[in-house]
């Protein structure tokens, strides 16, 4: 098992920031390997 954490800030005005590498990470990880869709708990 493996766990990925991506940090970053939420919200638009944040979305293509450099503090924002981590959400970018994951979500190329989510691309590249056809994982499903983020959920919320």
């Amino acid at each position: 098992m493996f766990l990925v954490v991506g940090l970053g800030n939420p919200g638009s005005g944040y979305a293509a920031n450099r503090h924002n590498i981590g959400f970018m990470a994951a979500d190329e990880l989510v691309r590249r390997y056809s994982f499903g869709p983020w959920r919320k708990k």
